[in-house]
């Protein structure tokens, strides 16, 4: 075997570990499933993984840096990435799925097989929106509540609303451009021309698939455009390697700005985080997801909303990652051990991230909290709540580390013991919740200085 070929196989054999290392994700397998980076669909998998891991990180980096910077911090953009999403595992599994490519099974993403032997392949953006997926969650500390990307995308006081997406619609997204809005939109054919690659359109059922002559930006090879054109460029040798062919065939590719096109919360919001990743982004040229079609005006709102709240989101996804008691507790707005504790509790009661009887502050049931119950604070309902007993909410801590109120008839304890305590004020309320605005003063808890 050639030197050059045995640098190849080092050089593949260390990528996963550089990019575990780097991002703190971990890419495994099931049996019977792809192994990532060999043979050759692995290694493209793996090479466009990296691609979508590093422009998520190339994101956050852009976002924080300005601030960073005013307060004299510097920010490391793989820090940044482990802060905000944790650690956890990319898994190609045996289970077919011919609809989906990816889920995210929090806390880790999985990959699909696409029939018994093919394994499915995500594109960097197609990572990017599993992503979107995954910070939905983290915003909202474990559920897409108050606080994530779900609950902001429809709440009118933060920029969100019909106004915004239009009945979760991708309007303003996908640089204008429709075929931007098809995943993995097979644009041109791919033909020798003397180990040059030659391209002319892909014409189905009689159309063209090129975008139209006065869109010359997609009307040839464009780095950055075309998926492997980063490895390939016009080397035919390349594309028609078994690399490339057996995941795009003897067609181009472009990794589109839309996923999935469906009109509910959960989709529009990791579209929408894709759209904000690579906005703004230069690669060789200006890029700007965010740009509307003809009639359509939502770009200028898909970038105000994310500008005053990508900041909440990050904020919140650190703060789940650190421990909702454990990071509270250091800043002091809750005291270092519970005022008092319970092994005594009602199985029907709701718990709340804000005390606020609202359907957006519902955390489920407290059903599901620990067999001791520890309780750091209380606060005056200013009359009685959905349960017609309490009238002062109880602040505890469930299994998770995530603080969360509850109607104190839903927790046995000694009033007098908890309301000699002092009561919590409305600042901390306020500072404790998921929803509360992104300040200045966040920038040292998401780069963690």
């Amino acid at each position: 075997m050639s030197d050059k070929a045995l640098r190849g196989i080092s050089v593949r054999r260390r990528m996963p570990y550089l990019t575990q290392s780097a991002f703190g994700v971990t890419f495994t397998q099931e049996s019977g499933a792809q192994v990532w980076g060999e043979p050759e669909r692995g290694g493209i998998a793996l090479h466009f993984a990296r691609l979508g891991l590093e422009a998520v990180a190339d994101a956050f980096e852009r976002w924080t840096t300005p601030e960073a910077n005013q307060q004299c911090y510097r920010v490391d953009k793989f820090k940044l990435f482990r802060r905000v999403f944790g650690i956890f595992n990319i898994t190609n599994v045996a289970t077919e799925n011919p609809n989906a490519v990816a889920e995210v099974i929090a806390p880790n993403l999985v990959v699909y097989r696409n029939s018994a032997t093919i394994q499915w392949v995500m594109t960097p953006n197609n990572l990017a929106h599993e992503l979107g997926h995954k910070l939905d969650g983290r915003a909202g500390f474990g559920i897409k509540k108050l606080g994530s990307l779900q609950a902001t995308l429809d709440d009118t006081s933060k920029g969100g609303g019909n106004s915004l997406h239009i009945s979760y619609s991708r309007q303003g997204m996908a640089e204008g451009r429709d075929y931007l809005r098809k995943r993995a939109h097979e644009q041109g054919k791919i033909s020798d021309g003397g180990d040059t690659a030659t391209y002319s359109p892909l014409v189905v059922e009689g159309v063209s698939r090129l975008p139209i002559s006065i869109d010359p930006e997609y009307a040839e090879f464009v780095p950055g455009r075309y998926l492997f054109f980063d490895v390939a460029q016009n080397r035919f040798s390349m594309w028609r390697s078994a690399v490339y062919t057996p995941w795009g065939g003897e067609n181009a590719r472009i990794d589109t700005l839309v996923i999935n096109e469906t009109a509910d919360p959960t989709e529009t919001a990791a579209d929408a985080f894709l759209n904000w990743v690579r906005d703004g982004e230069t690669n060789g040229y200006a890029r700007n997801s965010f740009y509307d079609a003809t009639d359509e005006t939502n770009a200028a709102l898909w970038r105000t909303f994310f500008n005053n709240n990508i900041g909440m989101f990050l904020r919140n996804a650190v703060i789940y990652g650190i421990g909702m008691v454990q990071f509270y507790q250091s800043t002091g707005l809750i005291p270092p051990s519970p005022i008092a504790t319970s092994t005594n509790f009602a199985t029907n009661y709701v718990l709340r991230l804000a005390p606020q009887e609202l359907d957006a502050t519902s955390f489920g049931s407290s059903s599901t909290l620990p067999t001791t119950v520890a309780i750091y604070g209380w606060l005056d309902a200013n009359g009685i709540l959905g349960d017609g007993v309490s009238t002062y909410w109880l602040l505890i801590a469930n299994g998770l580390n995530l603080l969360l109120w509850i109607a104190a008839g839903g927790i046995a304890h000694d009033e007098n013991q908890v309301k000699a305590q002092l009561e919590i004020t409305d600042g901390t309320v306020a500072q404790l919740n998921p929803a509360r605005d992104y300040s200045d003063v966040d920038i040292v808890t998401i780069i963690g200085v």
